[in-house]
């Protein structure tokens, strides 16, 4: 991390979040132990999973907070977003949920320039559950279903963004091996 330099960047599977600990108080521990710039940090949605999303940044450089949106067509992350990847089967809706919804924040650079970051972690799960390679496949194509509307709903809000005419960046982990990850 001082190798890299950089004025924030985003932790995925921060320390978590929960009962006498805290994400921020953690990461800005561990800033100033090992003397990094990003001495600050702003910290998106808690998680059940424990594995928090959290933007260390150098204050001196600029600032970050927590802005989630929100709008009819696409929710706020920590909701549910209905959507119908196969209309050709049932026409049906079905209801996404994050299990680690995407952390969306305002950077005010110190130049006034403003970016919305939105860091992911999009992860397809191993088939749990499966008592056949058959029903493996079927988890893992739903897996990969839910991955996919997960990703449409952050580009729609990417989109949303983008047609307020202000700058977005979004940054993480697909976690699905070498050469996917989202930087």
């Amino acid at each position: 991390m001082r190798a890299l330099d950089a004025d924030c960047i985003l932790v995925v599977e921060a320390p978590n979040q929960k009962t006498g600990r805290s994400t921020v108080d953690m990461l800005e521990r561990f800033a100033d132990e090992f003397y990094l710039r990003a001495a600050q940090a702003a910290l998106g949605f808690t998680k059940d999973t424990q594995q928090e999303l959290a933007f260390p940044y150098d204050p001196h450089r600029c600032s970050i907070r927590h802005e989630p949106m929100s709008a009819s067509d696409f929710p706020g992350f920590d909701g549910t977003y209905d959507i119908d990847l196969d209309v050709d089967v049932d026409a049906v809706s079905d209801p996404i949920r994050f299990s680690k919804p995407p952390c969306e924040a305002e950077l005010v650079c110190h130049d006034g320039c403003r970016i919305t970051l939105i860091g992911a972690y999009l992860k397809s799960t191993a088939p749990h559950g499966a008592r056949s390679k058959d029903e493996a496949m079927l988890i893992s194509i739903a897996n990969r279903r839910k991955q996919l509307a997960q990703a449409l709903w952050i580009r729609g809000r990417v989109d949303q963004v983008l047609d307020d005419g202000s700058e977005v960046i979004v940054l993480g982990d697909l976690n699905d091996g070498p050469g996917l990850d989202i930087y």
